[in-house]
């Protein structure tokens, strides 16, 4: 990352990262790339980012007054593909929680095409699940 000192990570934050998603999600690359070396600290960071995502559940479970137990949990994002870092720390949490965890059957972009047909043509919607489900 060409940094001179401690602190110039601050300017290529602001400078670079802070306006590019992309590029700030690439960073747990690096993370990835010291825990498969055997980094404590990077291993300590996939921990704590499953705390922090199970704390989101929680809150969205309490908001919602989920009432089913357990309720099913489900997740994407390229976070979730580093898989065994992550993963056992992140089931672990949500089954504390009560919930389940559920693998998603389908890429984020399906979710997306589901919500379109129930907001726009609700009729058609039980035909593409039966669809899906073939798939």
């Amino acid at each position: 990352m060409e940094l001179t000192n401690d602190f110039s990570i601050i300017d290529k934050v602001h400078g670079e990262f802070i306006i590019n998603r992309d590029k700030v999600a690439a960073l747990q690359y690096h993370a990835r790339d010291a825990a498969l070396a055997g980094s404590p600290s990077a291993k300590k960071l996939y921990k704590k980012a499953a705390e922090e995502l199970c704390s989101m559940v929680m809150a969205i479970r309490d908001i919602l007054n989920f009432q089913q137990h357990p309720y099913m949990v489900s997740y994407s994002g390229g976070l979730y593909k580093i898989g065994d870092l992550i993963l056992p720390h992140f089931f672990a949490g949500i089954e504390a929680l009560g919930g389940k965890p559920v693998t998603p059957k389908f890429e984020p972009l399906y979710g997306a095409v589901l919500l379109a047909f129930e907001h726009f043509y609700p009729e058609g919607l039980k035909g593409l699940l039966k669809r899906l489900e073939e798939m």
